[in-house]
């Protein structure tokens, strides 16, 4: 992680003061950073069916705070009026190189927590509604100005929100706060902050989302993934010798055959874990990798031969955890159990080094990587790149 990146923070003050916490403005955090992603090019990542774009009008031609849908014609967004919308499109760092290395500037949050980066393209007057997220974000200002207010606490559950609309806009907002962030600030809102960015100019803000595990979902996961594990007989067996006395009654010994059973399942705490592991690593934004054929060894061979590297997809988010004689590593939703002494390349793969002919030379000849490195491959998890 570069040095300075949150201006004169340092990182270790920013996660004791400010992470999960309160808000703050990073004043010239990413000051000189190169943004690649511009106006022509994000209004044409909004008319591919890859991507997941919307329009939001404040004052649209049917309703107030209309919301149109993606993907859209090029011509149609060349329509739009000179000011009060904003064009926004999400996970346009999946599978793009250029914004690689934006994204590994956030690695001092673990790779589980990182969701994607959302680029909006404001008008003048355009926004997106006064309004709460459940996470964690970095709003960048890349080009142009906007104007931040915020209330400094956190709101709680119960805020009444604007009826009939499409989106959840709150119908009481009382800002305390107010930022106008400039090219290179970053604005830094921990979960449940309601806020509001107006544009003052015509502007781009990159927001980099993080992702919370919601505990009714992983106990679904688990609990599913624990059943299709069990062995043997898994029906209740009636073990009682004598007529009951009061059919309506649920008896101690059917109770304690539940609790048994559960305990029985629940003491892998070792399974649990790797089924956690896995919950994390699986996409929660319905964004789904596309198999290809299976890999060549010829196709290695090149990366091998420095003609290529291989490039991570963002939406893997890809993780490593070592037990007590074997390492997994997590990818898109699935684990790839290895020997224990390939934990360091269970750490390359899921870190942000290069992967290049160097940093993978002690493992070309050993089975149990190259298979991991095909499956990826063939997954979409990893791509080929130019070298």
């Amino acid at each position: 992680m570069p040095a300075g990146f949150l201006g004169s923070m340092p990182i270790d003050v920013f996660m004791r003061d400010y992470w999960h916490q309160r808000p703050v403005m990073l004043r010239g955090a990413l000051a000189g950073c190169d943004f690649p992603i511009g106006r022509d090019r994000l209004m044409e990542m909004a008319c591919s069916p890859e991507r997941v774009s919307r329009v939001i009008m404040e004052d649209g031609p049917n309703e107030p705070w209309e919301v149109e849908f993606g993907p859209f014609e090029l011509a149609d967004l060349a329509r739009l009026p000179l000011k009060g919308w904003t064009l926004l499109v999400q996970e346009t760092d999946r599978q793009m190189p250029e914004l690689v290395a934006l994204m590994n500037r956030f690695r001092f949050i673990p790779n589980w927590r990182l969701d994607d980066i959302q680029i909006s393209l404001a008008a003048a007057e355009g926004s997106a509604g006064p309004h709460i997220d459940r996470y964690d974000v970095f709003l960048i200002q890349s080009h142009g100005c906007r104007t931040w207010q915020l209330e400094s606490s956190p709101a709680g559950s119960g805020r009444a929100m604007q009826p009939d609309l499409e989106l959840a806009l709150l119908e009481d907002f009382s800002p305390d706060v107010e930022y106008i962030a400039e090219p290179g600030d970053v604005l830094y809102l921990p979960p449940r902050v309601p806020h509001w960015g107006v544009a003052v100019d015509e502007c781009l803000t990159y927001s980099i989302g993080f992702r919370t595990p919601d505990f009714a979902d992983v106990l679904v996961d688990t609990l599913e993934e624990l059943s299709r594990g069990l062995t043997g007989e898994t029906l209740y067996e009636d073990m009682r010798r004598q007529p009951t006395e009061d059919p309506g009654y649920v008896d101690e010994a059917v109770l304690a055959w539940m609790d048994g059973r559960l305990r029985d399942v629940l003491e892998d705490r070792e399974a649990i874990r790797r089924i956690f592991c896995k919950h994390l690593s699986t996409s929660t934004a319905g964004y789904f990798l596309e198999d290809r054929a299976p890999v060549r060894e010829k196709e290695l061979e090149s990366v091998r031969n420095k003609d290529h590297i291989l490039e991570r997809t963002a939406a893997a988010y890809l993780m490593y955890r070592n037990f007590a004689t074997y390492v997994c590593l997590y990818a898109a939703g699935r684990e790839y159990e290895m020997p224990l002494e390939l934990m360091p390349f269970a750490k390359l793969i899921a870190g942000t080094s290069r992967l290049d002919a160097a940093a993978l030379a002690p493992y070309w000849d050993v089975k149990d990587a190259q298979d991991v490195l095909k499956e990826l491959l063939q997954r979409s998890v990893l791509y080929f790149a130019a070298g």
